[in-house]
């Protein structure tokens, strides 16, 4: 009776040793999986509504200006803004600094700008031109804001996610050992391998309807999360709704895999029990 008290309060161990490795394993191949997080992006659309978002922002701008909205048409293209954003990304997932090259945008504009003023034979005084370099910085800002939100705390970001990383790992590899070692350790206390099996398909069940939970608590919880910005947000939530279903798949894939488990190790013993009875009859 002690042993299987013993054995079961390390079973119970095994399922939040179990229940954290698969945290930490879909984690690792999600959110904060760089290559992950990109393909997410595309799939959301993050890029194309971020450039159109940028061009929406110039419009109110450039009405203020008084100028013609053709200074804006092809400041810069989905390509570079898909490079500048990865940037970011690489910031956070590489620890690189961040840095959005603007010369050539703000260039082009300033080149515009003198062109329009040329062909109206205007030249500026003093403060029209410090008016023009205004309108130029704040447009060159919109872009830069639209794509690194706050720089410094995407760095801090960055710092934090390189040093997590190498103690995530680690821990993975720590919880398989564990994990191990405590099923070894059952199946020493309880010798019966009937029992083992039954015991190691209740925890990985425990595990797979702890993961399913997970997607039931959640579900339809997160779609008004709101963080930074619209794009941002919409993007972010698609991503959390990926990793629920990765989650709730995994816990479906522990569960029948527990049933399974659990129906093999009962399975003999009803044999065994059917025999007994058959033998008493014969008797």
């Amino acid at each position: 009776m002690v042993k299987k008290v013993i054995a079961y309060m390390i079973n119970f161990i095994v399922v939040i040793s179990m229940c954290i490795f698969m945290i930490l394993s879909i984690l690792s191949s999600t959110i904060l999986n760089k290559q992950y997080v990109i393909k997410a992006l595309e799939q959301s659309n993050y890029y194309e509504k971020t450039y159109y978002a940028i061009q929406d922002e110039f419009k109110n701008y450039i009405m203020q200006s008084g100028l013609e909205e053709s200074v804006l048409e092809n400041l810069y293209d989905k390509q570079k803004l898909k490079k500048d954003i990865n940037q970011v990304i690489d910031g956070i997932y590489e620890n690189k600094t961040i840095h959005i090259s603007t010369q050539e945008m703000k260039q082009t504009l300033d080149n515009r700008i003198n062109k329009i003023l040329e062909k109206n034979n205007r030249r500026p005084e003093e403060e029209e031109k410090r008016s023009i370099q205004n309108f130029e910085n704040t447009i060159i800002e919109v872009y830069v804001d639209n794509i690194t939100y706050e720089k410094d705390y995407v760095e801090q970001i960055g710092a934090v996610y390189h040093k997590m990383m190498p103690i995530i790992q680690k821990a993975q590899i720590a919880l398989v050992i564990v994990i191990i070692v405590l099923i070894a350790t059952i199946m020493l206390i309880n010798k019966n391998l009937r029992e083992n099996i039954k015991m190691i398909g209740i925890a990985v069940l425990s595990s797979g309807i702890l993961a399913i939970f997970l997607k039931l608590l959640l579900a339809n919880k997160i779609d008004n999360l709101l963080i930074l910005n619209r794009n941002f947000s919409q993007s972010l939530i698609y991503i959390v709704n990926q990793i629920i279903s990765t989650f709730f798949v995994t816990g479906i894939a522990m569960t029948m895999i527990g049933l399974i488990a659990i129906i093999l190790g009962s399975y003999n013993k009803k044999i065994s029990i059917n025999k007994n009875n058959s033998n008493k009859e014969d008797r």
